[in-house]
């Protein structure tokens, strides 16, 4: 029997979803049909897919040598007397080496057992056979950022995979992972798991957080500045920032009811209002084939989409002048920290001030004999 959501059991949810694809075994005759397509976004897609589990495997069987390395290693060692002797000798590197190889190998093994899992096509599969039991568009690859939120205009080489839309309390909703590259020399890929809903109107700017740090930002790529921090009176539940000229918006939006309902989604996701969509990230994909996430995303949305869609800030923003949201200027982001120079000598500094401290304690036997 088809896993339906009960609307009177499932908080700010206002519908019944079929969430059976997500359960029982899946058809390896149908998951196949799926890939066979010519359709050119499901074709790259399953080259994604084995592309990656082509790289996994090779640190598989690499860690699978690197761990069966460590153990001979520690056996010769032993046999030759060096685990006895002074740490400060030149042969400990041996020993370090003995465990890098050990636990570096264990890791790679258990990375392989639980990425596949994570995204592979009976995966897929069933996230396509569930937008289509409930009537929602899919999309399996798109080589486009889409939006204009922070994250797709942040890099380059964009791409949304696995793309559900719908329809949900009156509001067109993009649920999708996004792949990008930073700009910087480095290329440093970034996966990130986002919601795009589509608001009644444009509003200014506007960043929501709560577990993200103004020195190490995880899901954002650069964190607002104090300066535009708005008080409507959340208290410590998250922090809200608007540009300069736009805190009597903020504040006819943030009622008491929707301040409990962002309290309580600002611990899963980092919210942002861009124009007139607002966007639901967070560092997990959010297009996966966990029924439960999918009960919790549709749960949020549905809140959201009825709670915002009957504010009064509409009013507002439909009395105020054309030229209003134009005129206002940019929330102030700060530079991340770790790409100014001062945190590059930071890390150098430690690294070889940890070094200093363990030369110290292995000489410091020798040092006291």
């Amino acid at each position: 029997m088809p896993d339906r959501i009960d609307p009177a059991a499932t908080s700010g949810l206002a519908g019944a979803f079929d969430l059976s694809a997500f359960d029982g075994p899946v058809d390896r005759r149908a998951s196949r049909a799926f890939f066979d397509s010519d359709d050119p976004a499901v074709v790259r897609l399953g080259q994604r897919i084995m592309g990656r589990h082509r790289r996994l495997r090779l640190f598989a069987i690499i860690g699978v040598f690197a761990f069966l390395a460590g153990p001979a290693m520690y056996w010769y060692l032993l046999s030759n007397g060096i685990h006895r002797q002074e740490f400060a000798r030149p042969e400990a590197v041996l020993v370090v080496l003995e465990f890098a190889l050990t636990f570096g190998g264990l890791l790679s093994i258990v990375l392989y057992a639980i990425e596949p899992r994570r995204a592979n096509g009976k995966h897929e599969y069933r996230i396509a056979r569930f937008a289509e039991a409930n009537g929602f568009a899919f999309s399996p690859l798109k080589e486009s950022a889409g939006h204009d939120g922070m994250l797709f205009a942040n890099g380059t080489g964009h791409q949304r995979w696995m793309i559900v839309r719908a329809d949900l309390a009156g509001r067109p909703v993009e649920f999708g992972n996004l792949f990008s590259r930073h700009t910087d020399r480095s290329g440093t890929r970034h996966r990130r798991g986002y919601i795009a809903m589509r608001l009644p109107a444009g509003l200014p700017r506007m960043i929501i957080v709560k577990r993200e740090n103004p020195y190490f930002p995880l899901t954002i790529p650069r964190y607002p500045h104090a300066d535009d921090l708005v008080d409507v009176g959340q208290g410590r539940a998250f922090r809200l920032y608007a540009p300069a000229g736009a805190a009597f918006v903020a504040r006819v939006l943030f009622t008491p009811d929707l301040v409990a309902l962002f309290s309580g989604l600002a611990k899963r996701y980092t919210i942002e209002i861009t124009g007139d969509t607002l966007f639901l990230t967070r560092l997990r994909p959010i297009s996966t084939a966990s029924a439960r996430q999918w009960r919790r995303q549709l749960a949020d949305v549905e809140a959201l989409a009825r709670s915002v869609g009957a504010s009064s800030v509409w009013q507002v923003m439909r009395s105020q002048p054309k030229r209003f949201l134009p005129r206002l200027p940019e929330i102030r982001l700060q530079r991340p920290v770790w790409t100014s120079p001062m945190f590059v000598w930071l890390v150098v500094g430690g690294i070889l001030g940890i070094s200093a401290l363990i030369s110290l304690l292995a000489l410091l036997p020798r040092m006291l004999s």
